[in-house]
């Protein structure tokens, strides 16, 4: 784990039944990026996209694509 994540980096979650969530991936803090910003799009697919603020190979974030 990344230094800068003391406290975690950030996961994608889904909620499901109940009102409770799933974790559907937890960022490491190395070049998947760390410190989610801003919402979540899904396309027709079920492929979720957003964005980290930091993190990546510059470290000034990612854009990231999970698939279903």
């Amino acid at each position: 784990m990344n230094s800068t994540c003391t406290f975690g980096c950030g996961v994608v979650a889904r909620e499901t039944a109940g009102g409770k969530y799933s974790v559907i991936y937890s960022f490491t803090g190395a070049s998947d990026g760390f410190n989610p910003a801003g919402g979540l799009a899904e396309d027709s697919s079920g492929n979720i996209y957003g964005a980290t603020l930091n993190g990546g190979s510059s470290g000034d974030g990612v854009i990231y694509k999970i698939t279903p």
